[in-house]
């Protein structure tokens, strides 16, 4: 059939009409997508986009609940533009040890310091008065004030980050106090008791004085020396199966031992060998075990063995070369 000129102007009127259609939708989103981007918070100043394009901001005013004083002109809200507190985790703490001393001896003093908004941490630099001045965010010096004496911290974090104004980075303070005895007190006024100081054990006097006990060989922990620990011991033997007349090689090594000695059986070698640590290459004829016996620092024992074993030989029996013979 073919069209007439009516049907062809019908269609043509719905083409147009279908393509004016998708232009205005497109008019409309771009206008949409416009007015969203350009919006912003009166309450918290910002606003974020969700993975499908949307953007996310918070509730407008007077919505409820809110925090005290967030909400700005035209919000609905009536109130100031000043920022909500900020959900923060900031502390700092100074320690003294001890925290009294006679005058002429000297404390330890400690500190520490975090500081972060919403799980953001924040560079941490502070000052601490009387002395030592300046410091980092955590540290330990010594102090020997002549008296009795207040020392305050005060940390403050910098740095910037989208989003937390300048105005919520505010600084946190503590202070911690040394007491300091003209003279030293009588007796009793201390408890006489052991501490350690690193490897070294102390005992503070009753008079409030420390005296170095000795020196830990092996350690120093709640007020006492520590004995030395269990010894250990490793043999082994490379290769472990030989051909008669082979060589394998006995190596050992241990720890926590005042000696150690490598006995065979049967008696190879010239076994015993002595060592704590030690290597032998020795030929081997029979399946042979090697036993590393060694005495611990803290007297105790520990017995480590290996074993070499003989590659077994086969035969024709009968053979010139085989020493099988028939019968046997």
């Amino acid at each position: 059939m073919i069209p007439t000129s009516t049907s062809r102007s019908v269609r043509a009127r719905l083409i147009v009409a279908a393509a004016l259609t998708i232009i205005a939708l497109l008019v409309y989103a771009a206008t949409v997508s416009s007015d969203r981007a350009g919006f912003a918070s009166s309450e918290v100043q910002f606003a974020d986009a969700s993975q499908g394009g949307a953007l996310i901001v918070p509730a407008s005013c007077p919505s409820n609940p809110h925090y005290a004083g967030e909400c700005s002109g035209g919000g609905g809200g009536g109130g100031s533009n000043n920022p909500p507190a900020a959900p923060s985790s900031n502390a700092c703490i100074i320690a003294l040890s001890p925290s009294t001393i006679v005058s002429g001896q000297s404390a330890f003093m400690g500190w520490s310091s975090t500081y972060a908004i919403f799980g953001i941490p924040f560079v941490v630099s502070g000052t601490i008065t009387p002395t030592p001045g300046a410091v980092a965010d955590a540290g330990v010096t010594t102090v020997n004030p002549t008296q009795t004496t207040t020392y305050s911290g005060t940390f403050t974090p910098s740095g910037s980050v989208q989003g937390i104004p300048q105005s919520w980075l505010t600084p946190v303070n503590c202070s911690a106090a040394l007491t300091v005895l003209t003279s030293a007190p009588g007796a009793g006024a201390c408890a006489q008791v052991n501490f350690c100081n690193g490897s070294a054990l102390y005992q503070q006097q009753t008079n409030c004085t420390d005296v170095l006990v000795q020196q830990c060989p092996y350690g120093c922990s709640n007020g006492a020396c520590q004995g030395a620990a269990a010894p250990t011991a490793f043999i082994r033997a490379v290769p472990s199966l030989v051909r008669a007349g082979e060589q394998s090689t006995i190596s050992w090594s241990s720890s926590n031992a005042a000696s150690c000695n490598v006995t065979s059986v049967p008696a190879v070698g010239g076994t015993p060998w002595s060592g704590l640590s030690g290597s032998q290459d020795t030929p081997i004829g029979y399946q042979t075990t090697f036993t590393l016996s060694c005495l611990g620092l803290n007297g105790s024992t520990i017995n480590r063995s290996a074993v070499v074993d003989i590659l077994p030989v086969f035969c024709e029996v009968g053979a010139p070369d085989c020493d099988i013979q028939p019968g046997q």
